[in-house]
């Protein structure tokens, strides 16, 4: 259920991060904004997303902004939103786009170029526009059946730059002949840019950037990794007369664990994650077992690189460039215990720059690995599990209220440029809070290789549709032969919905674990012969998967050796 409300924010905020309980809601009134929530909840997570810009965002009721599992009121993460920074070209001065507790953004996009001499925001479209909500669709609303058209699905604005299916080929949205584009099972989507200077001054108090963000929400609903995730994707677009250069964009949450002030914070940087997990073995929300969450760079800036190097975005990879990976994780504390943190909760734009590049905004130096004397961008990197390397926990510092940001950079955006991001959230439960941990790893590592679709143990082998007439409805036929070893078929079937429709086509073993992805994108009628080779798999049972929609059909095989 979606929800307009007015709500009226103070002129001024301190930047980022707000002393005390967390839930406190800024005070004062100065402006009227108009904001509007929606709620993905495709899966087992429930989060609320903002029309402008914030995710996870706790603006819709004053608490928590996503619940976990869906249906409880165990909350997982307070806020959540993107930190966009970058050099004004050629002036040198900095400039920000940021989403915390308030949001330097609106609702809308930027309809003229937008003038960085004198910040003019009538160049942006009216934010109280009804039009610029957040949509919502799913696979029903894709696909429904005759005559069942819901209002998102026909009012989709692929004009404002939602993404859609281009038809009939001619590069532009055709209402009523082109198709929405489904990235997932469900899908929320809306456009906001940062050009009210209004914003600004309760926030960080630079100018503009000029930037418009056009935002995708989107997850599945599986057993495993995939119902535990959400992805983000965002298309940053400069609308503005000027370049940026040495842009850092960053992915910033307030996580509360259930109980806020015992959360602990680390990082992995081989999955460009940074998590949380409970400091305690019980917690008053979840119990004995709490869950441990991340937030993941997946896709980063597309930037040049050598003639081998391959970059993704929108879904097609490019020679020559390359994603950058990301660059820094830090954490801030709410409450200070003892000496730690010395980098304490930033306060100017410089200080949310310094952060994002990975440098101390206290000393305005790199950060140094206590174990090992060297600089490092990213702060406790170790392994809480094991208790090795550089934790929160061997350095004494208790369970508290943190703040967390991964960042990727640096880029040049330079004006007319579009670069897109890719991140996700992640949460899992295991038999303790380390457990949980171990869990989470788990997870990111299957969805990474999901989204990239890049599995080394299996080698698909998919023909064109069979030569057929259009099947009349979704199948998927018994797997030759079963037994198998170590090769072996089957196939399955689409109907006609006059465009191609998303197939997920998934092995799996006993534990429910992914093991093999066969299929995964969108696919025109016909009946479909798929080989998978199992010659990496062990010995046993196995399950084949078919997800198109709102049907899944299941088929058990067996792999004898």
């Amino acid at each position: 259920m979606q929800r307009r409300l007015f709500f009226a924010l103070p002129l001024l905020f301190p930047f980022c991060l707000i002393a005390g309980n967390p839930g406190n809601i800024p005070p004062k009134l100065n402006k009227t904004d108009v904001y509007e929530w929606s709620f993905f909840d495709v899966n087992s997570i429930q989060c609320t997303i903002s029309s402008a810009g914030p995710y996870c965002d706790y603006m819709r009721t004053g608490s928590a902004g996503l619940i976990w599992p869906k249906g409880s009121i165990k909350n997982a993460v307070y806020t959540a939103g993107i930190w966009i920074c970058g050099v004004h070209r050629p002036t040198g001065e900095l400039r920000t786009a940021i989403q915390d507790y308030l949001t330097e953004f609106q609702p809308g996009p930027i309809l003229s170029t937008f003038n960085t001499a004198t910040n003019d925001a009538s160049v942006a479209a009216p934010s109280n526009d009804e039009k610029y909500r957040v949509y919502k669709i799913g696979v029903g609303d894709m696909y429904p059946l005759p005559g069942q058209i819901t209002s998102e699905y026909d009012t989709w604005p692929g004009d404002l730059g939602a993404p859609y299916i281009d038809v009939n080929g001619n590069g532009r949205w055709d209402k009523g002949i082109d198709k929405p584009k489904l990235w997932g099972e469900q899908e929320l989507w809306c456009v906001y840019n940062d050009a009210n200077e209004i914003n600004h001054w309760r926030v960080d108090s630079t100018s503009p950037m000029g930037v418009e963000v056009q935002a995708t929400y989107y997850g599945f609903h599986e057993s495993g990794a995939l119902d535990n995730t959400m992805f983000m994707r965002w298309k940053i677009i400069n609308k503005s007369d000027a370049d940026y250069d040495g842009v850092y964009v960053s992915l910033w949450s307030d996580p509360d664990i259930g109980d806020w002030n015992n959360d602990m914070m680390g990082c992995d940087s081989l999955l460009n994650m940074v998590y949380t997990y409970n400091g305690y073995d019980s917690d008053a929300v979840y119990g004995s077992c709490p869950p441990a969450d991340g937030f993941i760079i997946l896709q980063g800036p597309k930037v040049m690189g050598d003639p081998s190097d391959s970059a993704l975005s929108e879904g097609r990879w490019t020679k020559g460039y390359k994603n950058l990976n990301a660059v820094s994780s830090i954490l801030t504390l709410n409450t200070v215990n003892g000496p730690w943190p010395p980098w304490g909760i930033p306060k100017p734009a410089i200080d949310a720059y310094e952060c994002q590049q990975g440098i101390n905004a206290i000393y305005h130096q790199p950060f140094i690995d206590p174990l090992t004397g060297k600089a490092t961008k990213f702060v406790f990197p170790g392994d809480p599990v094991t208790d090795s390397g550089w934790t929160m926990a061997n350095q004494g510092l208790p369970p508290q209220d943190v703040r967390s940001m991964i960042s990727s950079g640096p880029f040049t955006l330079a004006k007319g440029d579009t670069q897109e991001i890719v991140g996700c959230f992640i949460i899992a439960q295991g038999t303790d809070r380390l457990n949980s941990i171990t869990r989470l790893r788990l997870f990111a590592e299957i969805v990474r290789e999901d989204f990239f679709a890049n599995y080394n143990y299996y080698e698909p082998v998919e023909s064109s549709a069979s030569k057929v007439a259009t099947p009349e409805t979704f199948s998927l036929t018994q797997n030759y032969p079963n037994p198998f070893n170590p090769n072996t078929k089957f196939s399955y079937s689409i109907p006609d919905f006059g465009q191609p429709y998303p197939v997920r086509l998934a092995i799996f073993n006993t534990l429910g674990q992914q093991v093999a992805l066969l299929v995964n994108g969108p696919k025109p009628a016909g009946t479909y012969d798929v080989s998978w080779d199992a010659s990496r798999m062990p010995s046993g049972v196995y399950f084949c998967r078919l997800a198109t929609g709102g049907l899944v059909e299941t088929m058990k095989m067996v792999l004898i050796r």
